[in-house]
């Protein structure tokens, strides 16, 4: 029982980092960080060596805190009302396409923040750049 949890974790750690679109899209840049929840599939070795191998930083929340992850959930929740649920997607490329301008082209350059005083992303770090 215990090497059949061990293989089906072992395959979707596989599947995880051998999406294209994971690979090419996350890991190939420097500064990423992955946020996660402190569930085994997270916390193995196998797992901690694939983030290190791509060169991405793990962040993991406290164990019982729900607020370290409120900044990321907060974002999801505005992608999908603002986004995701307005659009009915053909295809995993076309969805993928849809977020990266959304975030691109919107939400880091237009959408203003109440958390930054009302400011754009770009907006509140050229401000900072400047300090």
């Amino acid at each position: 029982m215990v090497n059949q949890r061990n293989n089906e974790r072992k395959r979707y750690q596989h599947r995880l980092f051998n999406e294209s679109s994971f690979k090419s899209s996350i890991a190939e840049q420097s500064g990423t960080t992955l946020h996660s929840d402190q569930g085994k599939q997270y916390a193995c070795r196998e797992f901690i060596a694939l983030l290190a191998t791509n060169k991405i930083t793990q962040s993991m929340s406290r164990k019982g805190n729900c607020y370290d992850n409120a900044i990321a959930e907060s974002f999801f929740k505005t992608l999908k009302v603002e986004l995701v649920y307005q659009n009915k997607y053909k295809t995993k490329e076309k969805a993928e396409k849809s977020i990266t301008d959304y975030i691109e082209n919107f939400y880091n350059t237009c959408r203003r923040h109440s958390a930054l005083g009302n400011l754009t992303i770009e907006e509140f770090q050229n401000q900072q750049a400047i300090k």
